[in-house]
């Protein structure tokens, strides 16, 4: 279907392209959470509303090669360098919730978590060659059994801190959204592999309408960083770049609560044959690609992992400043762990709403003129102590009685006793991962949890 250029069509020359994560969501609402960011960082603190990024027409389909961008207006001045920016989406919600209407597709969750058990198995007997015992896979299944269940103790938790005035988050329906859509993306042949082909029709689409566009930029969430990734390499690794021109012109890549260390591990199917065409090599720059994840995430990581599989396939240089990096530049700098969020859960959702992690990005790679240059400290999005779980210590007096009440000796969530409790092994656990880089997380002799400021070096 040809689209006839606009006016506003032909001065885009930059597209930042948003791609959600996990669970139900509005169309646009991502597009609309990047551009207050770009706004706010222009000095025009101003939320568009939802409309504002609906086209003129009613298009029904999200994946219509009439859906076009939103051209940016940033102020009259000082601003000149994002002339020419606009936002866009790739919307794949609708795929996985098309599979929960039929009620009879996506697997009853603790059946699915009883499968992960066994492709760990399957797969620890494959690397090893015979079965091991270094990993007990009864008391594997127990522990995930009593892990979705401990979602009720949280929600429990949550629903007092809502009574209280505090915050109000649903953590049961992310965790039900993450699992959901986890299955439909690295599971489901079909369904996922629509997702897959709607993120490349938006691409090729946008591409084909807006014909002065140079540079893209993707803004991935959640799963969406599996979709992102799983799109790109498909279009980078294809011998035939027609209908993949687009990828040529990807300059960035954000990722922010990022669960690709699963994927890579856990489907294998997923990536298999994604490996550099040896006849091509990728025209331009490499994309720059940055992580940004919060250690109260229960879904986001660092992407050590991933970054190993990338290197192990062709995908990424062997040194450690990749200055001939070919496809992709992400070097363990580029991975940005820090305390931000005060709540558990809660923050997977709170990277929307932070300005320094988009002003980071913004800085870093869409105005960034010396891509070989490595970041300073004091560029780094930092620990925030006043929106640490220090900042919510002040809960104890509003919710001491109830707590105990309510969760008895199973919860163990209760601040006053965090060195015994199950919120304090997760955060050892945290340490333990990263080790003495990490410095953030120390339980004084008080109980109460404290944030040291970031360390000088990772």
């Amino acid at each position: 279907m040809a689209i006839t250029p606009t006016a506003d069509d032909l001065l885009i020359e930059h597209l930042v392209v948003a791609v959600h994560g996990i669970g139900s969501q509005f169309r646009y609402s991502t597009v609309q959470s990047v551009e207050k960011q770009f706004a706010r960082y222009c000095k025009r603190p101003v939320t568009q509303p939802l409309g504002a990024f609906h086209p003129a027409e009613l298009i029904e389909k999200p994946d219509s090669p009439e859906l076009g961008a939103y051209l940016f207006e940033p102020p009259t001045t000082g601003h000149d360098e994002f002339k020419g920016l606009a936002f866009a989406e790739v919307f794949w919600a609708d795929i996985p919730e098309r599979a929960a209407d039929t009620k009879n597709t996506t697997e009853e969750t603790k059946a699915w978590a009883q499968t992960i058990v066994e492709r760990v198995r399957a797969l620890d007997e494959q690397n090893e060659g015979t079965a091991t015992n270094l990993i007990d896979y009864d008391k594997t299944s127990a522990v995930l059994g009593e892990m979705i269940e401990t979602i009720g103790v949280l929600e429990n938790l949550f629903f007092l801190a809502k009574k209280a005035g505090i915050f109000e988050f649903d953590l049961d329906q992310l965790l039900t959204d993450f699992v959901g859509d986890v299955q439909i993306v690295a599971d489901f042949a079909d369904y996922g592999g629509s997702v897959f082909k709607r993120f490349a029709d938006t691409m090729a689409n946008l591409n084909k309408r807006y014909t002065n566009l140079k540079t893209i930029y993707i803004v991935a969430h959640s799963e969406g960083t599996v979709v992102a990734l799983k799109s790109l390499l498909t279009a980078l690794a294809a011998p035939d770049r027609e209908g993949n021109v687009w990828i040529d012109k990807v300059a960035g890549l954000m990722t922010i609560g990022s669960p690709l260390n699963k994927h890579i591990v856990m489907w294998p199917r997923l990536w298999k044959g994604l490996i550099p065409d040896p006849k091509g090599v990728a025209s331009g720059k490499p994309i720059q690609w940055r992580n940004y994840y919060d250690y109260g995430d229960p879904v986001g990581f660092d992407l050590e992992i991933t970054r190993d599989w990338l290197r192990d396939n062709g995908w990424l240089p062997k040194d450690k400043e990749q200055k001939d990096a070919r496809f992709f530049r992400f070097r363990e700098v580029d991975d940005y762990g820090f305390t931000r969020y005060p709540f558990p859960g809660k923050a997977h959702n709170d990277y929307w709403d932070d300005p320094e992690v988009f002003d980071h990005f913004i800085k870093d790679v869409v105005l960034r003129k010396d891509a070989e240059r490595s970041p300073t400290d004091s560029e780094r999005p930092s620990t925030d102590p006043k929106k640490t779980v220090d900042g919510v210590a002040g809960m104890d007096c509003q919710l001491d009685n109830s707590l105990s009440d309510l969760l008895g000796p199973r919860g163990g969530w209760y601040l006053r006793d965090l060195q015994d409790t199950r919120f304090g092994s997760r955060i050892a656990r945290k340490c333990r991962r990263h080790g003495e880089k990490c410095h953030r997380h120390r339980v004084p002799s008080g109980g109460h949890y404290s944030a040291q400021p970031p360390p000088t070096t990772r």
